[in-house]
This record gives C-alpha cells, sequence and structure tokens, in this order.
C-alpha cells in the first residue's frame, strides 16, 4: 500500500482563494492514485500561525512542517511549538512551504521535489 505524504491547506473561513484552491487539489487526487492527503487548517484557530500566516493564505505545508502543524491540530491542549517550526523551515524556506499564487505544475514540482 502506498504511504501517502500529508499536505496541509493553511486557509481560513471566507477565503474564496483557499476554496479554490481545496477544491483544484481533490480534483487533482480523485483518482485515488494521488501520492498525498490533503488537510486542511484553519490558520485562525492558533494564534501562531494566524500571526505568521493570515496574510499570505492559501498556503501549502509538507514534510517536517506539515507534521508538526498536523500535532497540533490533533492535540489542540498541546503547547505549539512555533520555534521548531519556523526553524525547520528556515533551514529550506522553500522546501516545506509553497505561497499562492501558484498552478498544478508548479505544485507537482514543489509536491516530487524533495
Amino acid at each position: 500500500m502506498l504511504i501517502k505524504e500529508t499536505i496541509i491547506l493553511l486557509s481560513r473561513p471566507g477565503c474564496t482563494l483557499c476554496d479554490e484552491v481545496a477544491c483544484n487539489l481533490r480534483l487533482l487526487a480523485n483518482d485515488g492514485n494521488a501520492p498525498y492527503q490533503i488537510l486542511q487548517a484553519d490558520v485562525s484557530e492558533d494564534q501562531l500561525l494566524f500571526d505568521e500566516f493570515s496574510a499570505r493564505i492559501p498556503v501549502m505545508v509538507k514534510g517536517q512542517s506539515a507534521s508538526i502543524i498536523q500535532e497540533r491540530m490533533e492535540e489542540s491542549t498541546q503547547a505549539f511549538n512555533g520555534d521548531m517550526l519556523f526553524s525547520r523551515a528556515s533551514k529550506n524556506p522553500h522546501s516545506d512551504f509553497l505561497y499562492y499564487p501558484f498552478n498544478q505544475d508548479q505544485f507537482m514540482r514543489w509536491l516530487n521535489n524533495a
């Protein structure tokens, strides 16, 4: 069985660009063979994510940064170590984050770039 990478779409309610990106990503993954699964994270539910990303959403996140955000989403009572997220991202700032605007080709290149 293929292990799918988790991709997190940072968004917020009422963001039409976020809704459009989410719809397009689900269409790309619709055949069931996509090497990723999409989760959405509402930046308005976490002050650190809101402060860092609210002006730049939609933002795609993968790799270790996505794992950190996903853990935070699953265990909302746990203290969120934002320093850990951003220090990992700063080592290679373009590897874990994809900022809008991006098209399907750019998304696939980003996704396949280790």
